[in-house]
């Protein structure tokens, strides 16, 4: 079962952690709750994840939107059909490649199932994810 964060718990999760740590409470008073940042599931919010990976934001999303705008719509098919020199020139790095196709191959070998996901808890999609070249124990998913 996925658990979907609301603003209500981001807002309840800050209060908690403010009272553990000052540091953060400071944020929190002088800045407010952060953002609450939707993503859709499927693939390409898993791209752009491994994207985000060990870089900045912004750069991941330079990538994203580079790839988006040589596939129109990011399909496992169609990434996997990329060249590694078409991958290059939408920002991809060599290791994010490897793991970008292995994702995209996983699926398409019915490896990887996304669409069971909404069946599983947070830590069985995790579990699942690692099984991947490219997810580790650290990855995010939500």
């Amino acid at each position: 079962m996925i658990k979907i964060l609301d603003e209500q718990k981001l807002i309840s999760g800050c209060r908690k952690l403010s009272k553990t740590d000052c540091d953060l409470a400071y944020v929190f008073r002088s800045f407010g709750t952060p953002p609450l940042w939707a993503r859709p599931e499927g693939f390409p919010t898993l791209v752009h994840i491994i994207l985000e990976q060990q870089v900045s934001v912004a750069s991941a999303k330079s990538a994203f939107d580079k790839l988006q705008k040589t596939l129109g719509e990011i399909t496992p098919e169609k990434v996997f059909s990329l060249s590694d020199a078409e991958m290059k020139a939408a920002y991809f790095s060599r290791q994010k490649i490897v793991y970008t196709k292995e994702l995209a191959k996983a699926i398409l070998e019915k490896r990887l199932r996304l669409e069971e996901f909404e069946k599983f808890s947070d830590k069985e999609i995790h579990a699942e994810l690692v099984k991947i070249k490219g997810w580790n124990s650290k990855s995010e998913i939500l």
